[in-house]
């Protein structure tokens, strides 16, 4: 009996060359919840939300699927890029789901721009 995974890993897009996707169990990326574990390829564990799954399909009998997780944004005063959980408010808490919704600020104090990578 094969141990079930308990995070995803990313996997190039073959659909849209540059851009990538995350593999791995069905039951772990079809929970939307709340960020959920992927391995990176230095073996470290980093956490994201996901916001699109596909159709799972069986790999030796273990529903698994691709999806396609939170994009960072730009900080247009510090440069780097964030997740949703990074950026704080302007009451100095997390933003909900609506976070890129046009007055966020970054940890530095930025305004975060609207398009991201």
């Amino acid at each position: 009996m094969t141990q079930q995974q308990n995070h995803a890993v990313w996997r190039a897009d073959k659909k849209n060359p540059g851009e990538w996707l995350l593999f791995g169990p069905a039951n772990l990326l079809k929970d939307r919840r709340g960020p959920i574990p992927v391995k990176r390829q230095d073996g470290t564990i980093e956490h994201r939300r996901v916001i699109w799954s596909s159709k799972p399909f069986d790999i030796s009998g273990v529903p698994h699927c691709y999806a396609r997780s939170e994009e960072k944004r730009p900080c247009e005063a510090c440069g780097q890029m964030h997740l949703r959980a990074e950026v704080l408010g302007l009451n100095g808490k997390h933003r909900d789901v609506r976070w890129c919704q046009g007055e966020t600020d970054c940890n530095c104090g930025g305004l975060l721009e609207k398009g991201g990578a």
